[in-house]
Order: structure tokens, then sequence, then C-alpha cells
């Protein structure tokens, strides 16, 4: 297995991000900082609105991510589609993608740093009235590690699934619009 690592930086709002095949909103009255659902993760910021840095990994083994991290949790990750993963927030663009199997199923581990006093020292700039470059990053950031773990039928072939849109007609985050639909 080829390990791949993809990172990119993500303007959140509303205090959460989304690293995801299709994004649909998950239920927020959960205190975890990582909402599961299928096919998604939700991460849950302590801070409003700032720019983040995202990784997103393939690898073979579980990881040791080194001196700052801190393991938010581990969780069992199936692909849902055709494994292709992207980071979003509600109103910005897309962030960093990776491809996985979809027809392997993944043990996630979802690693962060910075989070633990992000929310104090994003109060302390804000008191500050450091607008702009004051905010624009390094409160917080995340590791998302996908570790194969066994094997699964793959989803519906493309051709033979609807054009996938969300009750407001949007299309999901991976959306290249060359998929094949009916």
């Amino acid at each position: 297995m080829q390990e791949t690592t993809n990172s990119g930086a993500v303007s959140i709002e509303y205090g959460h991000f989304y690293v995801a095949e299709w994004v649909e909103e998950p239920d927020f009255r959960t205190g975890d900082p990582v909402i599961v659902t299928p096919g998604q993760f939700t991460i849950v910021s302590r801070v409003q609105a700032h720019l983040i840095e995202v990784t997103l990994q393939l690898a073979a083994a579980e990881p040791v991510p080194g001196a700052g991290w801190q393991l938010l949790g581990s969780y069992p990750y199936r692909p849902t589609r055709a494994g292709l993963i992207a980071v979003t927030a509600p109103t910005a663009g897309q962030g960093p993608q990776l491809q996985l199997d979809p027809t392997t199923s993944y043990t996630t581990y979802i690693f962060t740093r910075g989070r633990a006093d992000s929310r104090e020292r994003w109060q302390a700039a804000m008191d500050r009235e450091e607008w702009g470059a004051g905010l624009d990053g390094g409160f917080e950031a995340y590791l998302v590690v996908f570790v194969p773990t066994g094997i699964q039928p793959a989803p519906a072939p493309l051709e033979e699934r609807p054009v996938p849109v969300d009750e407001k007609g949007q299309r999901p985050a991976n959306w290249t619009g060359d998929q094949h639909t009916r």
C-alpha cells in the first residue's frame, strides 16, 4: 500500500468542518468533538471562525504523530460512495482530498494540535482587535489518518446511482461533475 498525505488550509465558520464523501447536517446536540455519521466525520472546533490546517493521510499502521498532537478518537470508517474524501466547511470551499479504496474498511484516527486552549487564544486576539491577520490561523490543526483494517463490498457503481444531491439540491463536496449517472 502506498502511503498518501494531502494537506491544506480551510477557512471554517460556524465552528465546524467536515471530512466526508458526502456532507449532511449532523445532530449537533452532542458534546463530542467528532460527530460520526455514515460517510462523514464532522469535527467541531473550539473556535467559531478561523483558518485551520488539515492533513488527510492514508497509512499502513496506527500513526504516531509526534509531540503536541492529541488524539480526539479513533473511529471505524466504511466508504459509502466512491471513496473520495474531501475536507469542506459550511461556507468555504474545498480543502484537501484523499482517495480511499471503496472496497476497504478503515480505522480513522483524528488528532488535533492547539485545540486545548484555542478558544482562549482566539478570544485574546479578539480582545486585542486583531482582525484579519491575527485571526487567520494557528489556533487549531488537525490530522486525520485512515488505516486499512479489512474489506467490504464495493458501493454500487456510479452509473447505477442517481445524481447525488442533498435536500437543498446541492452536490456532495467532492463532486467533480464527470461522474456517470442515470
